[in-house]
Protein backbone atom coordinates (compact mmCIF):
# COMPACT_ATOMS: atom_id res chain seq x y z
CA UNK A 1 0.00 0.00 0.00
CA UNK A 2 1.33 3.42 -1.02
CA UNK A 3 1.83 5.83 1.89
CA UNK A 4 2.91 9.47 1.78
CA UNK A 5 5.34 11.11 4.14
CA UNK A 6 3.54 12.59 7.25
CA UNK A 7 5.38 15.86 6.72
CA UNK A 8 4.15 16.11 3.15
CA UNK A 9 0.58 15.39 4.30
CA UNK A 10 0.76 18.24 6.85
CA UNK A 11 2.11 20.63 4.22
CA UNK A 12 -0.72 19.68 1.85
CA UNK A 13 -3.34 20.30 4.55
CA UNK A 14 -1.83 23.71 5.36
CA UNK A 15 -1.80 24.69 1.68
CA UNK A 16 -5.47 23.69 1.38
CA UNK A 17 -6.41 25.73 4.45
CA UNK A 18 -4.47 28.74 3.16
CA UNK A 19 -6.21 28.52 -0.21
CA UNK A 20 -9.60 28.37 1.52
CA UNK A 21 -8.80 31.46 3.63
CA UNK A 22 -7.61 33.40 0.58
CA UNK A 23 -10.78 32.49 -1.31
CA UNK A 24 -12.97 33.58 1.63
CA UNK A 25 -11.10 36.88 1.92
CA UNK A 26 -11.54 37.53 -1.80
CA UNK A 27 -15.28 36.90 -1.58
CA UNK A 28 -15.63 39.13 1.51
CA UNK A 29 -13.65 41.92 -0.13
CA UNK A 30 -15.83 41.75 -3.22
CA UNK A 31 -18.99 42.02 -1.13
CA UNK A 32 -17.62 44.98 0.84
CA UNK A 33 -16.25 46.86 -2.15
CA UNK A 34 -17.34 50.43 -2.78
CA UNK A 35 -20.58 50.89 -4.66
CA UNK A 36 -20.41 51.78 -8.32
CA UNK A 37 -20.66 55.57 -8.65
CA UNK A 38 -21.42 57.34 -11.89
CA UNK A 39 -18.23 59.03 -13.04
CA UNK A 40 -16.08 56.68 -10.96
CA UNK A 41 -15.82 58.92 -7.89
CA UNK A 42 -17.37 58.73 -4.45
CA UNK A 43 -19.57 61.72 -3.53
CA UNK A 44 -18.14 64.26 -1.12
CA UNK A 45 -19.97 65.81 1.80
CA UNK A 46 -19.13 69.25 3.10
CA UNK A 47 -20.54 72.05 5.23
CA UNK A 48 -21.88 74.87 3.06
CA UNK A 49 -22.53 77.23 5.96
CA UNK A 50 -23.37 77.10 9.65
CA UNK A 51 -24.86 79.20 12.44
CA UNK A 52 -24.39 79.04 16.22
CA UNK A 53 -26.96 76.76 17.84
CA UNK A 54 -26.56 78.00 21.41
CA UNK A 55 -29.76 79.49 22.78
CA UNK A 56 -31.99 78.33 19.92
CA UNK A 57 -35.42 77.01 20.78
CA UNK A 58 -36.54 75.87 17.32
CA UNK A 59 -35.19 75.49 13.79
CA UNK A 60 -37.29 75.00 10.66
CA UNK A 61 -36.50 74.75 6.94
CA UNK A 62 -38.90 75.94 4.26
CA UNK A 63 -40.60 73.17 2.29
CA UNK A 64 -38.04 73.41 -0.53
CA UNK A 65 -35.10 73.59 1.88
CA UNK A 66 -33.79 76.93 0.60
CA UNK A 67 -34.71 79.07 3.62
CA UNK A 68 -34.05 78.45 7.30
CA UNK A 69 -35.87 80.09 10.19
CA UNK A 70 -34.75 80.00 13.83
CA UNK A 71 -36.30 81.19 17.09
CA UNK A 72 -34.17 81.72 20.18
CA UNK A 73 -35.25 81.31 23.78
CA UNK A 74 -35.69 85.07 24.15
CA UNK A 75 -38.03 85.35 21.13
CA UNK A 76 -35.48 86.47 18.55
CA UNK A 77 -36.54 85.32 15.08
CA UNK A 78 -33.94 85.00 12.32
CA UNK A 79 -34.30 83.97 8.68
CA UNK A 80 -31.44 82.77 6.45
CA UNK A 81 -31.35 82.53 2.67
CA UNK A 82 -30.04 79.76 0.37
CA UNK A 83 -26.39 80.78 0.72
CA UNK A 84 -26.57 81.32 4.47
CA UNK A 85 -27.12 85.06 4.18
CA UNK A 86 -29.18 86.50 7.02
CA UNK A 87 -32.42 87.91 5.57
CA UNK A 88 -33.54 89.48 8.83
CA UNK A 89 -33.47 89.34 12.61
CA UNK A 90 -36.32 90.61 14.75
CA UNK A 91 -37.85 89.95 18.13
CA UNK A 92 -41.41 88.74 18.72
CA UNK A 93 -42.46 88.59 22.36
CA UNK A 94 -43.30 85.07 23.51
CA UNK A 95 -42.41 83.43 20.19
CA UNK A 96 -41.20 79.84 20.23
CA UNK A 97 -41.62 78.61 16.64
CA UNK A 98 -41.75 79.91 13.07
CA UNK A 99 -42.40 78.65 9.54
CA UNK A 100 -41.22 80.41 6.39
CA UNK A 101 -42.76 80.37 2.91
CA UNK A 102 -40.77 78.52 0.21
CA UNK A 103 -39.82 81.80 -1.48
CA UNK A 104 -39.02 83.60 1.78
CA UNK A 105 -41.72 86.21 1.18
CA UNK A 106 -43.47 85.77 4.54
CA UNK A 107 -42.79 84.09 7.86
CA UNK A 108 -45.38 82.98 10.42
CA UNK A 109 -44.31 83.25 14.08
CA UNK A 110 -46.21 81.79 17.04
CA UNK A 111 -46.02 80.54 20.63
CA UNK A 112 -46.44 76.77 20.58
CA UNK A 113 -49.13 75.29 22.87
CA UNK A 114 -49.35 78.47 24.94
CA UNK A 115 -52.94 79.09 26.05
CA UNK A 116 -52.03 82.58 27.19
CA UNK A 117 -50.61 83.58 23.80
CA UNK A 118 -53.01 82.80 20.94
CA UNK A 119 -51.74 85.38 18.46
CA UNK A 120 -49.98 84.49 15.21
CA UNK A 121 -47.68 87.09 13.65
CA UNK A 122 -46.83 87.39 9.96
CA UNK A 123 -43.49 88.97 9.02
CA UNK A 124 -42.52 90.15 5.54
CA UNK A 125 -39.22 89.33 3.83
CA UNK A 126 -37.48 92.12 5.76
CA UNK A 127 -38.77 90.97 9.16
CA UNK A 128 -41.35 93.74 9.59
CA UNK A 129 -44.75 92.84 11.03
CA UNK A 130 -47.23 92.54 8.17
CA UNK A 131 -50.25 91.20 10.05
CA UNK A 132 -51.30 90.02 13.49
CA UNK A 133 -54.16 87.58 13.94
CA UNK A 134 -55.68 86.09 17.11
CA UNK A 135 -56.94 82.52 16.62
CA UNK A 136 -58.50 82.36 20.09
CA UNK A 137 -56.84 79.10 21.13
CA UNK A 138 -53.38 77.66 21.67
CA UNK A 139 -51.43 77.05 18.46
CA UNK A 140 -50.15 73.49 18.20
CA UNK A 141 -48.70 73.44 14.70
CA UNK A 142 -48.14 75.36 11.47
CA UNK A 143 -46.86 74.88 7.93
CA UNK A 144 -46.08 77.17 5.00
CA UNK A 145 -46.48 76.97 1.23
CA UNK A 146 -47.06 79.10 -1.86
CA UNK A 147 -50.16 79.79 -3.93
CA UNK A 148 -51.09 81.95 -6.92
CA UNK A 149 -51.86 85.01 -4.79
CA UNK A 150 -48.91 84.84 -2.39
CA UNK A 151 -47.84 82.74 0.58
CA UNK A 152 -50.23 80.30 2.22
CA UNK A 153 -50.11 78.96 5.75
CA UNK A 154 -51.91 76.20 7.64
CA UNK A 155 -52.34 76.53 11.40
CA UNK A 156 -53.62 73.83 13.77
CA UNK A 157 -55.10 74.80 17.13
CA UNK A 158 -56.00 73.28 20.45
CA UNK A 159 -59.72 73.93 19.94
CA UNK A 160 -59.81 71.47 17.02
CA UNK A 161 -59.57 73.92 14.14
CA UNK A 162 -57.41 74.33 11.07
CA UNK A 163 -56.85 77.84 9.73
CA UNK A 164 -55.80 78.29 6.11
CA UNK A 165 -54.31 81.75 5.64
CA UNK A 166 -53.29 83.44 2.37
CA UNK A 167 -51.18 86.58 2.51
CA UNK A 168 -49.63 88.63 -0.28
CA UNK A 169 -48.89 92.20 -1.29
CA UNK A 170 -52.61 93.00 -1.50
CA UNK A 171 -54.12 89.85 0.00
CA UNK A 172 -55.06 88.94 3.56
CA UNK A 173 -57.69 86.30 3.93
CA UNK A 174 -58.34 83.08 5.80
CA UNK A 175 -60.83 80.28 6.20
CA UNK A 176 -61.14 77.78 9.01
CA UNK A 177 -62.85 74.47 9.65
CA UNK A 178 -63.24 72.05 12.52
CA UNK A 179 -61.58 68.67 12.97
CA UNK A 180 -62.57 65.77 15.26
CA UNK A 181 -59.49 66.25 17.46
CA UNK A 182 -56.77 68.63 18.60
CA UNK A 183 -54.55 69.39 15.59
CA UNK A 184 -51.15 68.21 16.80
CA UNK A 185 -49.52 68.74 13.40
CA UNK A 186 -50.44 70.11 10.00
CA UNK A 187 -48.80 69.96 6.56
CA UNK A 188 -49.73 71.47 3.20
CA UNK A 189 -49.50 69.16 0.19
CA UNK A 190 -46.91 70.23 -2.43
CA UNK A 191 -49.74 70.42 -4.98
CA UNK A 192 -51.42 73.10 -2.86
CA UNK A 193 -54.74 71.28 -3.12
CA UNK A 194 -54.82 69.43 0.21
CA UNK A 195 -53.83 69.74 3.83
CA UNK A 196 -52.74 66.82 6.02
CA UNK A 197 -52.98 66.75 9.79
CA UNK A 198 -52.50 64.59 12.84
CA UNK A 199 -55.23 64.86 15.47
CA UNK A 200 -55.46 63.79 19.11
CA UNK A 201 -58.67 62.87 20.94
CA UNK A 202 -60.03 61.77 18.37
CA UNK A 203 -56.64 60.41 17.28
CA UNK A 204 -56.04 59.96 13.56
CA UNK A 205 -54.10 61.07 10.51
CA UNK A 206 -56.38 62.96 8.12
CA UNK A 207 -56.41 64.54 4.69
CA UNK A 208 -58.66 67.50 3.87
CA UNK A 209 -59.42 69.62 0.86
CA UNK A 210 -58.80 73.35 1.24
CA UNK A 211 -62.52 73.80 1.83
CA UNK A 212 -62.46 71.44 4.83
CA UNK A 213 -63.90 68.32 3.19
CA UNK A 214 -62.32 65.17 4.63
CA UNK A 215 -60.83 63.05 1.86
CA UNK A 216 -59.13 60.31 3.86
CA UNK A 217 -58.40 59.29 7.44
CA UNK A 218 -56.51 56.60 9.34
CA UNK A 219 -57.09 55.91 13.03
CA UNK A 220 -54.11 56.19 15.38
CA UNK A 221 -53.16 55.20 18.92
CA UNK A 222 -54.82 57.64 21.31
CA UNK A 223 -51.84 57.53 23.69
CA UNK A 224 -49.54 58.98 21.00
CA UNK A 225 -49.32 62.29 19.18
CA UNK A 226 -49.14 62.17 15.39
CA UNK A 227 -46.74 64.43 13.49
CA UNK A 228 -47.10 64.69 9.71
CA UNK A 229 -44.65 66.04 7.13
CA UNK A 230 -45.22 66.46 3.41
CA UNK A 231 -42.60 65.12 1.03
CA UNK A 232 -41.49 67.42 -1.79
CA UNK A 233 -42.98 66.65 -5.21
CA UNK A 234 -45.03 63.77 -3.84
CA UNK A 235 -48.51 63.07 -2.53
CA UNK A 236 -46.97 60.88 0.18
CA UNK A 237 -46.43 62.04 3.75
CA UNK A 238 -44.16 61.08 6.61
CA UNK A 239 -45.95 60.28 9.88
CA UNK A 240 -44.08 60.18 13.19
CA UNK A 241 -45.96 58.80 16.20
CA UNK A 242 -44.61 60.01 19.54
CA UNK A 243 -45.69 59.16 23.08
CA UNK A 244 -47.70 61.94 24.71
CA UNK A 245 -45.71 62.12 27.94
CA UNK A 246 -46.94 65.59 28.79
CA UNK A 247 -50.57 64.47 28.89
CA UNK A 248 -51.65 66.99 26.26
Amino acid sequence: MFRTNPTLRCIAVLIALLATCLLGAAILRANLSRPVITGGRMPTVGIEWSIPAAGLRSVRFSSLGNYLCTVSKDGEVACYGPSGNKCFTTRVAGATDAVVAPDGSFTLVYAKRDRANTEIVFLDSAGSVEWRMDVGASVWSADAGCCDTGACFAVGTGDRRIYLVTIGDSTRRYRRFRTPGVVTSVALAPSGEDVFCGTWQDSAVRRYSLTGRERASMNADSSNLQYVRSLADSDRILVISSANRSGG
